[in-house]
C-alpha cells in the first residue's frame, strides 16, 4: 500500500511502503535535564521530575523484546528521558544484540555510565546519536542547561568507537529553533571536524499552549534562513550524511504553515513502526492515542486498537522524526512528484 501526501486536499506526494520496520521506545521517563522544548514538558511538568520514580523491572523490559523480536522489527530506537539513567540499559542493550536486531541510542551524553566502554568492546549498539544544538554556551545553558560536559564526553565517545573499531555509527541530533538557526552552521563545520558520521536537523514541535512556544517555534519568516542551513547541509554530503529531501520539504512546508495531510500513512496501515512511551503504552503512532498494548509486569496485554483512519490530519513536525527513522536517505529515489 503507497502512502500519500497531500497539501490542500491535493496530493503532492507518492511513497512505497518503507523498506525497514522500526520501534521508537522510550525505556524511561526519568531524565537529568530539563531541555525547554522537551515532549516531558508538554503537560506542564518535565522528565526531571521523574527522576526518582521507578522504571519497569528487566523482566518486563525483555518480554518488549521479544514481543519486538516476533512482530519483524529490524530497529530499536532507545530513548528516554535519558535511556542511561535505566539502571538495567547495560542488560538491555546485550538482550537486544542477541536477537539480531539493531539497537540506535539516542542520549543528551551529558554524563556517561560505568559501562560505556563496553558498548563499544561488546559491539552492542549499532548506532549512537547525541543531542547537541550549538556550540555557543549561553543558548545551551539556556534551554538544555549543560555545554562543555556534552563536548567532553563526546570527545571519549569517539575514542572508545575508534580504539576498539566497532563501527558504531555516530550522530548528531540538532534541534532547530527561532534562537540557534545563526548557531547551526558552526555546528555542522564542527561535526565534519570531529568525522561523527551523519547529522539529523529537526524542526522544534511545540503546542500552542507552550511556555516557550511563541520564543522558540519556527515561522513562516524563518524558512528563508532555515532553507539556508539546508542548503549547507546539501553542500557537505560528500563530508558527512544529512538527511534526504523529502523530510527538508516536508519540514518547510509545515513551518510555512501549509496543510499538509497523510493518506494510508505506513505507520497505521502497514505496521511498519511502533512507539512504546515512558508509561508502557505500546502504540502504533506517536501522536494518537492508538493503544494497542501495554507492558505490564507479568506480560504484555494486547488490546484492539482504533481502525486506522484512510487520511490523517494530524501529520505535524512532531512526525518528521519517525519518517527519518522508517525510509532511509534512498527514499529520494522512490518519491513521485504528482
Amino acid at each position: 500500500m503507497k502512502t500519500y501526501i497531500n497539501q490542500n486536499d491535493r496530493q503532492i506526494l507518492c511513497l512505497s511502503s518503507p523498506i525497514r520496520k522500526v520501534a521508537l521506545w522510550h525505556v524511561t521517563k526519568r531524565c537529568n535535564m530539563e531541555c525547554k522544548y522537551c515532549y516531558g514538558t508538554f503537560n506542564g511538568s518535565s522528565y526531571k521530575k521523574h527522576i526518582i520514580k521507578k522504571d519497569f523491572d528487566l523482566e518486563s523490559m525483555l518480554k518488549v523484546v521479544d514481543f519486538l523480536e516476533k512482530s519483524g522489527t529490524n530497529r530499536i530506537h532507545l530513548c528516554g528521558g535519558e535511556p542511561f539513567l535505566y539502571d538495567k540499559f547495560y542488560e538491555l542493550l546485550r538482550a537486544i544484540h542477541t536477537t539480531g536486531m539493531q539497537s540506535f541510542v539516542l542520549a543528551n551524553l551529558t554524563f556517561l555510565p560505568p559501562y560505556i566502554e563496553k558498548l563499544f568492546s561488546e559491539h552492542l549498539i549499532s548506532n549512537l546519536s547525541f543531542s547537541l544544538d550549538s556550540l555557543n554556551e549561553e543558548y545551551n545553558l539556556f534551554v538544555r542547561g549543560a555545554h562543555d560536559i556534552v563536548i567532553n564526553n563526546i570527545e571519549m565517545v569517539l575514542h572508545y568507537n575508534k580504539y576498539y573499531k566497532s563501527d558504531v555509527e555516530i550522530g548528531l541530533y540538532i534541534v532547530a529553533t527561532r534562537k540557534n538557526l545563526d548557531y547551526l552552521i558552526p555546528l555542522i563545520d564542527w561535526a565534519i571536524q570531529k568525522n561523527i558520521d551523519y547529522i539529523t536537523l529537526q524542526a522544534v514541535y511545540l503546542p500552542q499552549s507552550h511556555e516557550y512556544y511563541k520564543e522558540l517555534s519556527l515561522t513562516h519568516t524563518d524558512v528563508l534562513q532555515l532553507e539556508r542551513v539546508f542548503d549547507y547541509l546539501v553542500s557537505c554530503e560528500n563530508k558527512i550524511r544529512v538527511s534526504g529531501s523529502l523530510l527538508r520539504f516536508i519540514t518547510k512546508t509545515l513551518i510555512s504553515k501549509e496543510h499538509l495531510s497523510v493518506e494510508n500513512c505506513f505507520v497505521e496501515h502497514n505496521s511498519q513502526y511502533f512507539f512504546i512511551d515512558g508509561t508502557g503504552n505500546i502504540k502504533t503512532c506517536t501522536t494518537k492515542e492508538n493503544i494497542i498494548g501495554y507492558i505490564t509486569n507479568k506480560e504484555i496485554l494486547q488490546c484492539n486498537n482504533n481502525p486506522p483512519n484512510n487520511i490523517c490530519s494530524e501529520f505535524c513536525l512532531d512526525c518528521i522524526g519517525i519518517w527519518e527513522m522508517v525510509y532511509p536517505k534512498e527514499v529520494n529515489s522512490i518519491i513521485t512528484q504528482m
